[in-house]
């Protein structure tokens, strides 16, 4: 994603704690709130909301690894926070939704997907009270002209006092709204993000986390 951003080949790429280097731009869009996905048969199910320090005993599933992915030293620092330190296990299932990771598993692992059911039943989210809030955040290059860019961080970005709007990178559809343009869309399914109808041009896209 870097060398495509720096190369002018991508517009924007969303993620979640990723410091930009050196000639990118990181702008936040807004906040999610965290919950937990558990299995269907996971003594959590049964739970419809939970607190982070009662998760203390118990397994998280992670996408990077700590020290050199900066999600998961967040995810990581919230489980400092609340007084214990979290065993994490890097999932083998890179590129598939986050929520989809616990499935036959008795792991957990934190999601934006909204509580209740998720995929065919196979999966429990589970709310964490007190709510905690994932960044999601744009990284760009500011010596880039693009009109669909500018386009794009002036419609997803958050009013200052919202949390939540913004849809889930979990989010099964890639993209909704109007397309247009010459350029090709450029799009990895490890997200997704709502653009309002008749938005601008063609915008290359790139999301992970």
């Amino acid at each position: 994603m870097t060398d495509a951003l720096l190369a002018g080949d991508l517009d924007i790429g969303l993620c979640r704690a990723l410091t930009p280097p050196h000639g990118l731009a990181r702008t936040t869009l807004g906040h999610q709130p965290f919950n937990i996905a558990v299995a269907a048969d996971h003594p959590l199910a049964a739970r419809t909301s939970v607190s982070l320090s009662d998760l203390a005993d118990q397994h998280f599933i992670v996408w990077g690894q700590p020290g050199h992915s900066g999600y998961t030293d967040l995810l990581i620092g919230h489980c400092r926070a609340a007084g214990f330190e979290p065993r994490t296990e890097r999932t083998p299932l890179q590129g598939t939704p986050p929520v989809t990771a616990v499935i036959g598993t008795d792991r957990l692992a934190f999601v934006t997907t909204p509580p209740g059911p998720a995929p065919g039943g196979a999966v429990r989210i589970v709310a964490l009270d007190p709510p905690l809030y994932a960044p999601l955040q744009a990284r760009y290059s500011p010596r880039t002209t693009s009109p669909a860019k500018d386009a794009f961080l002036t419609t997803a970005t958050l009013r200052p006092h919202a949390r939540g709007p913004i849809p889930s990178l979990e989010s099964p559809r890639a993209f909704s709204g109007t397309i247009r343009g010459s350029r090709h869309l450029r799009y990895r399914h490890r997200g997704s993000v709502t653009l309002p109808d008749g938005w601008g041009p063609s915008l290359g896209v790139l999301c992970v986390s």
